[in-house]
């Protein structure tokens, strides 16, 4: 199970939930909710410390947390090198050279993911609406986000629900027919932090 983006205290205070009633409920959804996001995103979001990872080696290793915050060390085919290469830390990528052509295996030790009080207010606050609802615990509807993009269209077919927004001069759709309904509404802030396919 991941780790929770935002403890229990942060969800409450950004959904403004002052009673405790339902922090059994809030705190089992804390890492499911996680996993729904990082599942979808391609990407660990919560900060973990100490991770390690084994992958196949090229000139550009992807780690899955995001953002990394510091790579402690880096073995090719077990040995240890000594200096540490260029880190993409924004993009999650340790750019090998040199070596990459006769190692085989790359064993990566780091730290990534967006520490608790650096997590962006976009992605806390859809992470905490989305933990209470998967909790089934109310909240004041108008919480912490400010005003949307008008709806553009809204259509039904096939069992698929597409959203179309006017966000000026280019429109913005999301087809939610592929994702699981809890992460249906925070689709625009998500698709901001996936992991996009880099050259």
């Amino acid at each position: 199970m991941s780790a929770a983006l935002l403890t229990l205290d942060a969800v409450k205070a950004l959904l403004d939930i002052t009673v405790d009633d339902n922090d059994e409920q809030l705190t089992a959804a804390l890492p499911v909710v996680t996993e729904y996001f990082e599942n979808y995103c391609k990407r660990g979001l919560a900060y973990v410390e100490g991770v390690v990872e084994e992958m196949g080696v090229s000139s550009r290793l992807a780690l899955f947390r995001y953002p990394v915050a510091e790579v402690t060390e880096l073995q090719l085919d077990g040995a240890i090198v000594a200096a540490l290469p260029r880190i993409d830390k924004q993009r999650g990528f340790v750019h090998v050279s040199g070596g990459c052509c006769v190692a085989l295996v790359a064993r990566v030790t780091y730290s990534g993911g967006f520490p608790e009080d650096e997590v962006p207010a976009d992605l806390a606050d859809a992470y905490a609406r989305a933990v209470a609802d998967y909790a089934g615990v109310s909240y004041a509807a108008a919480a912490t986000t400010g005003g949307g993009a008008p709806l553009k269209s809204l259509g039904l077919g096939s069992g698929a629900l597409t959203v179309a927004f006017e966000t000026g001069a280019v429109g913005a759709s999301y087809d939610t027919s592929s994702v699981p309904p809890l992460l249906a509404p925070h689709l625009f802030v998500l698709d901001h932090y996936r992991l996009k396919d880099y050259v």
